[in-house]
């Protein structure tokens, strides 16, 4: 299994700070984030009563921050003191305020300082254009997320990697923390990040081992397409121009397209042939239901997840006009720059593949490759569904050659987003009321594999509460409710994966914060 990063002490170095720097703001000192209790130390000759009443009054002064979200959602990041979850013990067992006082936990993270979530940094006030990362799901987005796909094991390469694209934003002026403002240090001279690290750091979490709810779930809900942008490198500005811009340079919907748009099959066919869409839609037994699918690359809980209903003819009956040559076993749906990617010939003659002209009964839009792109309801995988599809390649590949995308596997073979689970709605930290059930939503997803069932800890992965779905359907996105009662106010943490039909288990489950009050 793929190794989380790591970073060193040293690394503080190489950014310019001293190790001085390294560490908790303390008061009056740091970037002025820090609470500033009123009161001098004690003096020499106070009585035991006095330093008691010293820890507890500093406990009220840094009462964990309760903070108010753009949708009305109340959050609280760090645990509340309490005696009979943790004290001191040389004080009578007094409650400390441990968490914020010495770890600064309310002033760490990436949230303390782009209050508006990760989402909202990455999509929107970005330097750099990234793609969107999100798909109206409501969940957020943590820097683990972002590590999966920026390593060597990942989508982008190595010079693209998480560790040196961080620091290296992180080093302008106009970043005023410290290491320890993203990080947690160990006794050993490593480094975690903080958003890693709290759920192991953090004092105060109540637990609650084989954790009890009702469970339910669903699969027709419907999401968009995720707006994967890099798929629509599929045509240069001639050829949007041409093929997809009216004349008034605004992108035509694929109703306006579909009489003027051709598809040819070529390759190792008997018959190479050029049928036009419109036509085909008119002759083809066209078929509409609900499918799902996943990104490649979403990380760990990542919201690049579609479950739709799509519109479209199947790849086979295309095939069928053309006559598919003894020995072919790929097909490369093709836009008209060249971009493809290859699926088999085996799932097109099953009736697995599609060329879909409507998502949730809507004509495809330019982002999704009007007028027309192809959908695998078997691989699952959207990097497999190439858009403005005009040409369907035939060929016979060597298998050793041949590679479908149903996941993205590291250098050992194994998967980090296969099967995947997912929180939605839910905000870290999110404040619910003590003794009534909460609605915990979310999602499962394992590309070309069945989610057989859904599993909650709340001990933090100690046991595990397993609830069956082995009697879903494979090829949409499991939706699943977890209602949960905390009979008790306190802290909790919920970690939340899933199992495949081959014994797959989500590698690295999400994990949230909730507190009840």
């Amino acid at each position: 299994m793929r190794k989380r990063a790591i970073w060193t002490t040293a690394l503080c170095c190489a950014m310019g700070f001293s190790l001085a720097a390294c560490v908790p703001n303390v008061e009056g000192e740091g970037d002025g984030q820090s609470r500033v209790v009123a009161g001098s130390d004690l003096p020499d000759d106070a009585t035991l009563q006095d330093r008691i009443d010293k820890v507890q009054s500093d406990v009220e002064a840094y009462a964990p921050e309760i903070r108010t979200l753009e949708d009305g959602t109340s959050i609280q990041l760090t645990p509340d003191a309490a005696s009979n979850q943790f004290g001191l013990n040389h004080l009578n067992g007094a409650p400390a305020a441990y968490n914020t006082q010495y770890l600064n936990a309310d002033n760490r993270g990436c949230v303390s300082c782009h209050e508006d979530g990760l989402a909202d940094l990455v999509n929107n006030k970005m330097d750099y254009p990234h793609i969107k990362i999100t798909n109206n799901l409501g969940s957020d987005v943590t820097p683990m997320q972002c590590v999966h796909c920026h390593s060597e094991d990942g989508y982008s390469n190595s010079y693209d990697s998480f560790g040196s694209l961080i620091h290296g934003m992180h080093s302008r002026d106009s970043f005023k923390g410290s290491c320890l403002s993203c990080h947690d240090a160990t006794d050993n001279g490593t480094m975690r990040l903080w958003e890693e690290a709290k759920y192991d750091v953090l004092r105060g979490f109540s637990y609650v081992e084989n954790a009890q709810g009702r469970f339910s779930y669903e699969q027709e809900t419907l999401t968009d397409l995720p707006q994967i942008d890099w798929m629509l490198a599929t045509l240069d500005d001639a050829e949007v121009e041409s093929l997809v811009k009216g004349s008034n340079g605004e992108s035509l919907d694929s109703e306006s397209l579909i009489n003027d748009w051709d598809i040819t099959v070529s390759g190792e066919v008997d018959n190479p042939v050029s049928v036009n869409l419109g036509e085909l839609i008119k002759e083809a037994p066209s078929e509409t239901f609900v499918t799902g699918a996943q990104c490649v690359i979403n990380p760990e809980g990542g919201e690049l997840i579609a479950n739709m209903e799509i519109t479209g003819i199947p790849m086979s009956y295309v095939l069928d006009k053309a006559g598919v040559k003894e020995g072919a076993n790929v097909i490369y749906p093709t836009a008209p720059s060249g971009y493809t990617q290859a699926l088999p010939v085996e799932g097109a003659e099953n009736g697995e593949i599609y060329l879909v002209y409507k998502l949730n009964g809507e004509y495809l839009t330019y982002e999704e490759g009007a007028p027309v792109m192809v959908w695998d309801t078997d691989l699952r995988c959207l990097g497999n569904h190439t858009r403005f599809v005009s040409e369907v390649v035939v060929a016979s590949v060597p298998e050793e050659e041949v590679h479908f995308y149903n996941g993205l596997p590291d250098r050992e073979g194994n998967y980090f987003d296969k099967p995947n689970a997912g929180i939605t709605n839910f905000h870290d930290g999110q404040i619910v009321e003590v003794g009534k059930p909460f609605d915990f939503t979310g999602f499962a997803q394992a590309f070309d594999e069945q989610i057989v069932a859904v599993e909650f800890s709340l001990d933090q992965g100690e046991t595990w509460t397993t609830f069956d779905t082995s009697d879903s359907d494979e090829t949409k996105v499991v939706w699943w409710t977890f209602a949960y009662t905390p009979e008790n106010a306190g802290s909790y943490v919920m970690s939340i994966r899933a199992v495949s039909d081959t014994g797959k288990v989500s590698p690295y489950p999400i994990k949230v914060m909730f507190n009840a009050k």
